[in-house]
């Protein structure tokens, strides 16, 4: 080895040796934690460099400080009443209330929409009926015939005086044109990026994205769910195939509270102070049901998506169905699982066998044979991509939104879910799985135990790696 090596490795290690350190003092599970040490060992210079870029947890102490100001603003909240609920429901909606950001609500009416061909109609005639305010959040916005006309049809509204907001995730929509909105902003209309990355304001993260898809009508309609802007959530493009997806419509108080998600977000990416928007929802009374927000992220350390998950398992005593658009589950949420099947309730799981993150499909196969074992029922979509995040608890909860049942959603990215107490949503949402279940491949045990060494060895790296990934 020559002088050159030398010096080579021994930098590798010094710049391994500094960064160990920021690894340990951040607030990581120990899983990840020990993820990136071995990352950072076996790979100095470059493993130092993905921490720098994917790792690092500047964003969540800086949006903590402004959670914190935005949580004082809000002020205090009266307890939610829970009055013709049996006691059961009242026990959950209280649950679930101390555990999330926002108080549990009540919603006016709510309308479930399964395919892009139905939401993107009914957004953009809300959008020309606005009189006052359109708040619009997406995580991907495409360049294509979906994603101008969306933005022709905001840029007209601006035209007309509406107060037009648009705030999109970065990474998300890598790619798109900077200039892409500048009609919108000459018209009256205001845009910016979600920025993870930005030099001047001190962000030095890819890894942390907002993956919320939010959109709010004059402060009285929103819609909430897993939809993006663009032409494979149409199903128009062939290597995407079908596409399945779920985004509800909201009216009633339920709307202040995902107006604030909306202006703290706003506030991250611009620091515009939105708190004084009127024309708002009542706080609580009123309404037909019970609608709960899950707002959360890194700056967050309560992780409400799985503890609420959780409490839907726990309070199940029939069945609780999943549509995950990822399946890579963390700990906790596989043990309530498990528990879940082990008290007699019936558990499933629709996973999609193709995906953008091949490495998700294969570290997912490599839990089968844990759950399976517990008689958790796993099935395959092999009709087309299906990116729906939704569950169904007995006959009367649903949750829509957002976020995967995976590592990323429930740790990492800034996510939003609203659950519901609601039949009607509980039969639609049931009656589209239930035929996604039949077009689907059930995974059986025996088929899992049969796969090659070689397999096996794949899945456990793809799953060893899962949370840096």
């Amino acid at each position: 080895m020559n002088i050159t090596q030398t010096l080579i490795l021994a930098g590798g290690w010094l710049i391994a040796l500094v960064t160990l350190p920021f690894i340990l003092l951040s607030e990581k599970r120990p899983a990840g934690m020990l993820a990136w040490m071995w990352a950072v060992l076996l790979f100095p210079y470059i493993g130092a460099f993905a921490y720098l870029l994917f790792g690092s947890e500047r964003i969540y102490r800086r949006h903590l400080k402004r959670r914190r100001k935005w949580s004082h603003r809000r002020g205090s909240v009266e307890p939610l009443p829970l009055e013709g609920h049996d006691p059961r429901n009242r026990e959950l909606a209280s649950l679930l209330s101390s555990i999330n950001v926002h108080s549990s609500s009540r919603y006016d009416e709510v309308e479930v929409f399964l395919h892009a061909q139905e939401f993107y109609p009914a957004l953009a005639a809300e959008i020309k009926e606005a009189k006052s305010s359109i708040l619009i959040e997406f995580f991907i916005w495409r360049n294509d015939e979906y994603g101008k006309n969306l933005r022709d049809v905001l840029t007209e509204a601006a035209g007309r005086g509406v107060a037009v907001r648009v705030i999109i995730d970065e990474m998300g929509c890598f790619g798109l044109p900077r200039g892409y909105f500048s009609g919108l902003i000459e018209a009256g209309g205001k845009f910016s990026w979600f920025n993870a990355l930005h030099v001047m304001r001190n962000r030095w993260n890819f890894s942390l994205r907002n993956h919320r898809k939010l959109q709010i009508i004059d402060g009285k309609i929103a819609f909430v769910g897993g939809m993006n802007i663009g032409r494979e959530y149409m199903g128009d493009k062939s290597e995407s195939g079908g596409w399945k997806d779920a985004q509800i419509r909201l009216s009633g108080a339920v709307v202040r509270a995902l107006c604030q998600t909306f202006w703290e977000d706003w506030y991250f990416a611009t620091d515009e102070d939105m708190s004084g928007e009127k024309n708002l929802p009542s706080p609580i009374h009123g309404g037909r049901g019970l609608a709960q927000v899950v707002e959360d992220g890194p700056d967050s350390q309560q992780y409400p998506i799985m503890l609420s998950t959780v409490a839907l398992l726990n309070a199940a005593r029939r069945r609780v169905w999943f549509a995950a658009g990822y399946f890579f589950p963390t700990e906790p949420f596989l043990s309530a699982l498990k528990l879940c099947v082990a008290r007699g309730v019936e558990v499933r799981i629709l996973i999609p066998a193709k995906s953008d993150h091949p490495y998700l499909v294969k570290g997912a196969r490599a839990y089968y044979e844990e759950l399976l074992t517990y008689g958790v029922r796993l099935y395959e979509y092999t009709c087309g991509t299906h990116h729906a995040k939704v569950i169904i608890m007995d006959d009367e909860w649903a949750s829509v939104g957002s976020a995967n049942l995976d590592v990323r959603s429930m740790r990492l990215n800034f996510e939003l879910n609203v659950i519901l107490h609601s039949t009607d949503v509980v039969t639609k949402i049931e009656r589209e799985l239930t035929k996604d279940y039949i077009s689907s491949h059930e995974v059986t045990l025996d088929e899992v135990r049969s796969r090659s060494m070689w397999t096996r060895l794949i899945e456990n790296i793809c799953r060893l790696l899962g949370p840096i990934l």
